[in-house]
């Protein structure tokens, strides 16, 4: 199989609980994060009309080229499983966790997600969101 490029992120989405609380508690600084009831933002921080209706925290996790994208998110589990009860409340009062996915690839690629790896996705509740991107999206200015 063809090497491929891609970045992970986790992503956090709760009506509850506060941007901080989440970041405070994984150990992570967020690369975007706002919290419900508070005034909604443009990136450069100029407000927008209304408020957010829930609570959203992006956390990079890293970018790579190579084809070890099932090690990678492995080896993620294994740094956040210490979170699982929290990972548990989160999606047992309506939030979601998950591993957003970016793939860049100009030719054929693929990877296996074996039933090891799934089976920690679910008992951390973590679903999984691959977005692939074509020749067009490659950019290859990831340091390795």
């Amino acid at each position: 199989m063809h090497e491929f490029e891609y970045n992970v992120a986790l992503r956090i989405k709760h009506g509850g609980l506060s941007a901080e609380t989440i970041s405070n508690e994984l150990g992570l600084q967020p690369i975007f994060s706002w919290t419900a009831g508070h005034p909604r933002r443009t990136p450069n921080g100029s407000l927008l009309d209304g408020i957010y209706k829930d609570t959203y925290c992006c956390f990079d996790l890293d970018k790579r080229i190579g084809n070890d994208l099932a090690e990678f998110l492995h080896q993620c589990n294994a740094r956040l499983s210490p979170h699982k009860n929290f990972f548990s409340h989160i999606s047992k009062t309506g939030g979601f966790i998950e591993y957003y996915i970016s793939w860049y690839s100009d030719c054929n690629s693929g990877q296996t997600f074996c039933v090891q790896l799934l089976s920690e996705l679910t008992e951390l509740f973590i679903d999984l969101s691959i977005d692939f991107y074509g020749a067009s999206y490659v950019h290859s200015d990831i340091d390795t």
